[in-house]
């Protein structure tokens, strides 16, 4: 049996009860959450490449700080080294001085010797008579030892009043007669002085 529909916008009603309805907002929605899902990796690669370039600037940056430390230490070294070197010297010249000193004052203190034994040596030696010499001289501050001979003894007498005039006490264990190889007799004697007189004192 054959149906035939007479109420045709009835069953269009029907039909476009049944299709489902699309609001605007859940469109923009829809759209919104797609643009975010596209947007949020391009921005995170974007912040990638930004932090990248930045670390890659702070390296380079740290390079160069690297290496001028790197040059200022060579520097610093090269500096030390020759401080050393300006240190050794020093020490060195120091002990030049030093030693430039020590003979100074060996050198003076020679000087003033000789000033103060020349008189005592022209007390000892000027008043040697003729036939007497003398063996050894010995000679410090106050006194002083004198080993000598003479040909005859009286001239040991002479020689000893001649030291009694520059040394108070003289200590004389008398002449011991001797011979040489050739027969010569001569007397040997030995004075020992102390107790040098002021006035020859003064005079050194």
């Amino acid at each position: 049996m054959i149906k035939i529909n007479l109420n045709p916008r009835k069953k269009k009603r029907g039909l476009t009860a049944l299709t489902p309805s699309i609001s605007l907002k859940s469109l923009k929605f829809e759209n919104a959450n797609k643009f975010l899902v596209i947007l949020l990796p391009v921005i995170l690669i974007v912040g990638l490449l930004f932090y990248y370039f930045y670390l890659e600037l702070q390296i380079e940056s740290l390079q160069q700080r690297k290496t001028m430390l790197i040059t200022e230490k060579e520097k610093l070294k090269a500096i030390e080294n020759k401080i050393n070197q300006l240190k050794k010297a020093i020490a060195e010249q120091e002990k030049q001085k030093e030693m430039l000193e020590l003979r100074f004052k060996t050198f003076q203190y020679l000087a003033d010797s000789r000033k103060s034994l020349t008189p005592k040596l022209n007390s000892i030696i000027l008043p040697i008579p003729d036939g007497l010499w003398l063996e050894s001289v010995e000679i410090s501050k106050d006194s002083g030892k004198i080993t000598g001979n003479s040909l005859k003894p009286e001239l040991v007498a002479q020689y000893y009043k001649s030291l009694n005039i520059s040394y108070k006490d003289i200590v004389f264990n008398g002449a011991e007669k001797k011979a040489s190889p050739t027969n010569i007799i001569f007397y040997n004697f030995t004075f020992e002085l102390r107790n040098q007189t002021p006035e020859k004192r003064e005079g050194t």
